[in-house]
């Protein structure tokens, strides 16, 4: 083995039974077995399985014995029984030599969320914490985790659920099946993988059950002895009481205890908004803005659910909320600056949910200065003002009916005066719509204007101008419309006086 430019080829030769050699070949791409590979918390390798090799087969290349085989497992969702056979041509990332680290790890978390070691007592969980092999994780009212295995699967946990880690690298090898993720005690998972390899999440029911997902979104329930299954991305097999069943994307079943799953039914489907807008813009002054969305009545509806995420994915999940049937629109307040996903589901009354519904928001942080006065949908200002914006790289704005661009910082309305700023998604799709992807926010202008009175010397005044061989003539000069603006330097306002003598302009102080 030479190493070369901080990389290494590993090829090895195994004698096979009746004499056959089977030569098999691992080719690696690793910085250094003291240095993570990035993307992984150690150095890891890949390796193209060749055909009828077993995790046995590799691990006595790689790591001198079969004893090992289960590190074949830490980062790939495989079956490692005795004998075994892997597909061939199947590229699988393995550490680099023989390690031991956490199965997975608390990637984020919110309130009212404890975990417990195997044999140990329920203690506050903390963000970062490793799980081992059989340990639990337990969301309260409050909570919700998200737990992040070392092949980078994920797994969501709702609200008053309780989880048991599996092990992938620790697991015994008593199966020809593919070790779980995790065991399901009771409340609500999603299951999700990091990316569609050709692999699953194994997911097992408590007292009986299990789910593989080959899924971005599957989300697996248990209440009591009932476990239902609902798949919105890619399918899941789903195995209880000796049967199978297959369920395809927007379809779900369920099971209860050991008995077989029900035969796959179609989901509810997704609601009708009550505005067509795909994406709501709107501004957020002083960097707090308003969600607010509406949806129409949908049949066989039991209730609704509601939540709101950072991401698509809704994995960074900010609020869930389960509503009544009577229930059509949601309002969130003081909303921070940045971009939302708002998703509804129907549940039917047979406790199924349905199809999520999603509405993108962007709030655009704008400040209230120099007269301008933002609001959620228009923007009140004095023509000397500015209007100050926070950028967003998911954003373009155009002033009136000219090009689109990035969003500015600042819009000057004593060099430009739009009537509406035009504010829309980036991108292709948007750009095709043209008009109507974009959000107008138009701009409406104070008055700004002044009084004049002029008197002779002696009176009470503000400006003051000679007249050839004459009196004084005292000016006062009041301005209006000019609340909040830096007069002296916006405005530099001037007096001009026709005189007898020639006209006299003289600055206002």
């Amino acid at each position: 083995m030479a190493p070369s430019n901080g990389q290494s080829v590993a090829i090895a030769v195994l004698l096979g039974c009746a004499g056959h050699a089977a030569i098999h070949v691992g080719y690696v791409g690793v910085a250094s077995a003291r240095e993570p590979t990035p993307g992984y918390p150690e150095a890891v390798i890949q390796w193209g399985v060749q055909a009828g090799e077993t995790c046995d087969d590799i691990a006595a290349v790689l790591y001198g014995s079969s004893k090992h085989a289960a590190l074949i497992q830490r980062y790939n969702r495989v079956a490692c029984g005795p004998g075994t056979t892997l597909a061939e041509g199947l590229t699988l990332v393995l550490p680099a030599e023989v390690t031991s680290i956490p199965d997975a790890k608390l990637r984020s978390m919110h309130p009212d969320v404890r975990a417990r070691p195997a044999g140990g007592a329920w203690s506050p969980a903390a963000q970062g914490m490793p799980l081992l092999t059989n340990s639990s994780v337990n969301t309260l009212d409050e909570g919700r985790a998200d737990i992040e295995f070392v092949d980078r699967t994920r797994v969501l946990l709702a609200p008053n659920t309780l989880v048991v880690i599996y092990g992938t690298a620790s697991r015994a090898r008593v199966s020809k099946t593919p070790p779980a993720a995790v065991e399901l005690a009771d409340g609500e998972v999603k299951a999700a993988l990091a990316a569609l390899r050709g692999q699953s999440v194994e997911v097992a029911a408590s007292g009986g059950g299990r789910v593989s997902a080959s899924s971005r979104d599957t989300v697996v329930q248990r209440r009591g002895e009932r476990t239902t299954v609902a798949v919105f991305d890619g399918k899941a097999g789903v195995t209880s009481g000796g049967l199978s069943v297959v369920v395809p994307k927007d379809h779900g079943t369920r099971f209860v205890g050991k008995a077989p799953p029900a035969r796959p039914r179609p989901l509810p489907a997704p609601v009708e908004w009550t505005t067509a807008d795909a994406a709501q813009i709107a501004l957020a002054p002083e960097g707090l803005g308003v969600l607010s969305a509406s949806w129409k009545p949908a049949p066989a509806a039991a209730g609704y659910r509601v939540e709101i995420a950072r991401d698509a994915e809704f994995n960074d999940l900010l609020a869930r909320e389960e509503v009544k049937p009577d229930v059509l629109s949601f309002r969130a307040e003081k909303m921070p600056a940045g971009a939302y996903f708002l998703r509804v589901r129907v549940v039917d009354r047979e406790e199924y949910l349905g199809v999520g519904a999603v509405r993108r928001f962007h709030l655009v942080a704008a400040r209230a200065a120099g007269g301008v006065v933002p609001a959620a949908q228009e923007i009140t200002a004095n023509p000397y003002g500015i209007i100050e914006l926070t950028p967003s790289p998911a954003l373009e704005l155009s002033l009136d009916d000219g090009p689109f661009g990035p969003v500015p910082e600042r819009i000057d309305l004593l060099q430009r005066a739009p009537r509406a700023l035009r504010l829309r998604e980036r991108g292709s799709a948007a750009a095709e719509r043209g008009n109507d992807a974009a959000t107008s926010l138009p701009v409406r202008y104070t008055k700004v204007g002044a009084v004049v009175s002029a008197s002779r010397a002696g009176s009470t005044s503000t400006t003051s101008t000679t007249t050839p061989g004459g009196p004084a003539l005292e000016a006062r000069v009041e301005l209006e419309g000019l609340a909040g603006v830096d007069v002296g330097r916006r405005v530099a306002p001037r007096l001009v006086a026709h005189l007898p003598g020639g006209v006299r302009s003289v600055a206002l102080a």
